[in-house]
């Protein structure tokens, strides 16, 4: 039998555990109940903690529920498996800690997951990733996105991201504002640009640069996305 929602006998004894060591009990007050998350979030936290050897505390609260991988349960559920979970790494006293580290092993999964069904797809012309690496760390979205661009090789390549560094290795950028084309060109030649917005968004040398000046602060830039692509095609 799959679970639903958490029985408000244990729900309680887990805010009661976790309340005074973080805010779990606001947020979740703060969630609609209308908020639902996939249950392959809800599956993967105990084997997060399965594998790292420090089950015991979450098994005590949740353990033995069944989530189906496709469906959709109350994002409450989640928060307060995820605080236990963090809990049962790092312990209770530092908790945020803990949430923090399955949150990042959480998205690691994911990425890899999705990028190795994608990478499936031997006879792909044109491949669209949307922020596919959204929350790792820079050095392991540099090397998958790495690893993307070997094994399309020669492929169009549509890529969305908010980080100006993935662009630069692109043959071509797209900068989008409020849903429009507001710039166009290669990175190297936008990024020389004086009066390139390109050249002014967050993250870019020419922005650090305008930073470090007190009596100029950077103008900014409502940007929604950049892409940009690699291969023969052209839009």
């Amino acid at each position: 039998m799959e679970s639903t929602s958490p029985s408000s006998f244990r729900h309680s004894r887990a805010i009661e555990l976790l309340a005074p060591y973080c805010d779990i009990a606001d947020r979740l007050e703060a969630v609609p109940p209308s908020a639902r998350v996939r249950g392959l979030y809800l599956k993967s936290l105990e084997n997060i903690v399965q594998r790292a050897g420090k089950a015991e505390l979450f098994e005590r609260y949740f353990g033995g529920e069944r989530w189906s991988a496709v469906r959709m349960y109350p994002l409450r559920d989640y928060m307060t498996r995820l605080a236990m979970a963090g809990a049962s790494l790092k312990g209770v006293e530092r908790v945020h800690e803990g949430m923090h580290d399955v949150w990042r092993t959480n998205a690691t999964t994911c990425a890899n997951s999705l990028l190795g069904r994608a990478m499936l797809r031997h006879g792909a012309r044109l491949v669209i990733l949307d922020e596919p690496f959204l929350g790792l760390e820079r050095d392991r979205r540099r090397a998958l996105l790495g690893q993307v661009r070997q094994r399309w090789t020669g492929r169009t390549l549509l890529y969305v991201t908010h980080d100006v560094h993935e662009t630069r290795g692109f043959d071509r950028v797209i900068v989008m504002e409020r849903g429009r084309i507001v710039e166009d060109g290669e990175p190297l030649v936008l990024a020389q640009m004086a009066a390139s917005r390109y050249r002014r968004l967050p993250g870019s040398a020419a922005f650090l640069h305008c930073q470090s000046r007190p009596h100029r602060p950077p103008r900014r830039r409502r940007v929604r996305w950049y892409r940009t692509w690699d291969g023969p095609a052209s839009i």
